[in-house]
């Protein structure tokens, strides 16, 4: 009688684990379906199957923590409070997000009795008009973090409401340096140095402003304003200084000589109406004949004017003398294989925040020809010699020499796979982040050299052939599948790290992993890793035109949790915006397209502004150069370090 009282106990022990165990997997695979469906943008899915899970009797605080993120995501923070609100658990994950929804609902009382965040709680003070209490919150969060960009932001702005200019100036300085990509600071700083009278400093900071966005006129009017403040002395002492410069540019470097195999490369450097140059050494301009039309004296400057009417092209002297009437195309070559040409102020970094004039020296010969009515400077040298200039430009000189090996690689690849990329302008690849970045000789250093040298003919390849070996600064955390036209099987979102995390991540996750400084290969504390932005809504309804800006929807993700759709509400008109680049430009050029957005409501319910907190700089598509980095300091070596960016292609000798 025991035993068959025993024997009945344990059949329904087992039924009990097995239904248990049954729930446990339903629980995990419709969680596992609602992350997918969130990344896809099936918001509706995502909240259905999460709620599912609720009613399958899972009282996981991660249930409800992710349902009520998606509802934040969508600006529902109606539906986010209840949910939250409704939960029994006490835990501190609950009371902080409901804390943190609270005050995006415009709702700063409530927030504060939840909040234990220091940022979200700087934030309900301001926003309560409590500016001592504000301020004492954003002295802690950056006590614990230097660089949190948003308390440094809010903090200089409650120090220029106090008036305290020469605080805000600090602090919009350093934010400066911490992200130069937040453009909008130079203009800011302009500002601030006019008002404490700082004319100089307001002037270079104008002046940086315009280079930025040649376009704005009220940039240039207020530049016109800070040089009428400034007497002629500082504008002959700027011209002086410049002058100096130019006589004491002096670039020499070893010869590489003849490499066989080697291609020739023609790179696009500038396009102009005139440009200022001088050579090294003794010098020769040719025709395409290669006749002999001048002879130039080392270290002397000249000029090339262009006259669009007769399409004539004059060379003069240093005081502007006529020497010589030159047909284009010709050509300044170097007797002296050491010397090089060195052609001043030069436009750099067009349309982005590096954008910069400046002096640069260069090897090889310089083609002056004519497109669309502009002079175009070419210049010509082998592929090896080309990048030495690259790899300075791309790769800190101070990373670990395998490091430096595996960009030399990648860089060659790329530019053997895009050569003739720009034929249809007289040139093989520009100099600028469309092809690859190239500064000449002027940024050249030993130890690049080196590393280009041992790894010279080196190219990555797919079935033989050269392939796309794209690269960007920081991916993040986690590469993106190819994003770019046409298949490319060999560009696959790779896991930038050792340690173990599930992607794609759910709704909490992304949060936490966009917060929070995970450990990869390309982790750092650096706003290239990391990084947070806050916009008004009129400065963004001013660079997205929709008229009065009601919300931003992130619509779709890729495995790596970079953005591929996102969705921008207006008042006149509702659209979609598609591709990485193009998102990154709706906010005018930013880092990069993994990030997260929160609508701040005012009491209103209107949007008053919006907090973006993101990761990565760059595309985030094949090697991650902070990742390659990070994986030489750990020990791995180029070969290991292109197999885990690019695992199936190889490497070969191309010459």
């Amino acid at each position: 009688m025991l035993q068959k009282w025993l024997k009945q106990k344990c059949k329904i022990g087992v039924f009990f684990l097995s239904l248990f165990s049954s729930l446990v997997f339903a629980t995990v695979e419709l969680s596992d379906e609602a992350i997918l469906s969130y990344n896809e943008g099936k918001f509706q899915e995502a909240i259905n199957l999460y709620k599912k899970n609720l009613e399958l009797g899972s009282e996981e605080i991660l249930t409800y923590l992710n349902l009520a993120t998606i509802y934040k995501d969508l600006t529902l923070y109606d539906s986010a409070i209840e949910l939250l609100k409704g939960i029994k658990i006490k835990d501190e994950k609950i009371g902080n997000l409901l804390g943190r929804i609270y005050y995006l609902n415009g709702q700063p009382e409530e927030a504060i009795r939840y909040l234990k965040d220091q940022l979200y709680l700087g934030l309900c003070y301001e926003d309560l008009g409590n500016f001592s209490e504000a301020k004492k919150n954003y002295l802690k969060v950056t006590e614990q973090d230097e660089n949190n960009i948003i308390a440094l932001f809010r903090l200089a702005k409650i120090y220029v409401e106090e008036k305290n200019f020469e605080g805000a100036v600090d602090l919009y300085e350093k934010i400066k340096s911490l992200d130069p990509s937040i453009t909008e600071v130079n203009k800011i700083l302009a500002n601030l140095y006019f008002k404490m009278e700082d004319f100089s400093k307001s002037y270079r900071a104008y002046a940086k402003a315009v280079i930025i966005k040649p376009e704005d006129l009220g940039l240039r009017q207020s530049l016109d304003s800070v040089k009428e403040k400034l007497p002629k002395e500082f504008f002959e002492k700027e011209k002086e200084r410049e002058e100096l410069l130019r006589r004491e540019t002096s670039v020499f470097v070893r010869p590489v000589g003849v490499i066989s195999g080697c291609p020739k490369v023609r790179i696009g450097i500038s396009k102009s109406d005139s440009f200022d140059f001088k050579c090294m050494g003794n010098f020769e301009i040719r025709d395409k004949k290669k006749n002999i039309l001048f002879r130039g004296k080392k270290d002397s400057i000249y000029r090339i004017i262009l006259d669009k009417q007769r399409k004539k092209i004059s060379l003069r002297d240093g005081k502007r003398r006529l020497l010589k009437v030159l047909d284009p195309p010709f050509l300044i070559k170097n007797i002296l294989g050491s010397a090089t040409i060195c052609v001043f102020d030069l436009s750099f970094g067009e349309g982005q925040f590096w954008v910069r004039r400046v002096n640069r020296c260069f090897r090889g010969d310089i083609e002056v020809s004519l497109f669309r009515d502009r002079l175009s400077l070419i210049n010509i040298l082998n592929l090896e010699e080309y990048l030495y200039g690259v790899l300075p430009s791309e790769i800190s000189s101070d990373s670990p020499f395998e490091a430096l090996r595996a960009q030399a690689i990648a860089a060659r690849t790329t530019a053997l796979k895009k050569l003739g990329r720009h034929r249809e302008e007289g040139f093989d690849l520009c100099s600028e982040v469309h092809c690859q970045v190239y500064e000449g000789a002027s940024v050249e250093k030993e130890i690049i050299n080196k590393a280009i040298d041992e790894t010279r003919g080196l190219v990555i390849t797919y079935k033989d052939a050269s392939i796309d070996a794209l690269y960007s600064a920081n991916c993040g955390g986690h590469t993106q599948p190819n994003i770019f036209r046409g298949n490319l099987p060999y560009l696959e979102g790779t896991l930038d790290t050792d340690t173990e995390i599930n992607f794609p991540l759910s709704p909490l996750d992304l949060e936490k992993y966009l917060l929070d400084f995970p450990d990869t290969f390309c982790s750092s504390k650096r706003a290239d890793f990391r990084w947070k932005r806050i916009y008004g809504r009129e400065d963004l309804e001013k660079i997205m035109n929709v008229g009065r800006l009601f919300k931003i929807i992130p619509l779709e993700r890729s495995v790596s949790g970079h953005l591929k759709r996102i969705e921008v509400v207006g008042e006149d008109i509702a659209k979609i915006i598609e591709g990485e680049l193009n998102i990154r430009k709706t906010f005018g050029n930013l880092r990069s397209s993994l990030f997260k957005i929160e609508t701040k409501f005012n009491k209103n319910k209107e949007p008053e502004f919006f907090i973006l907190y993101g990761g990565g700089f760059g595309h985030g598509v094949g090697m991650c150069q902070k990742g390659a980095i990070g994986m030489a300091k750990r020990g791995r070596d180029y070969l290991e370090i292109i197999t885990h960016y690019f695992p199936q292609a190889k490497i070969k000798k191309w010459y």
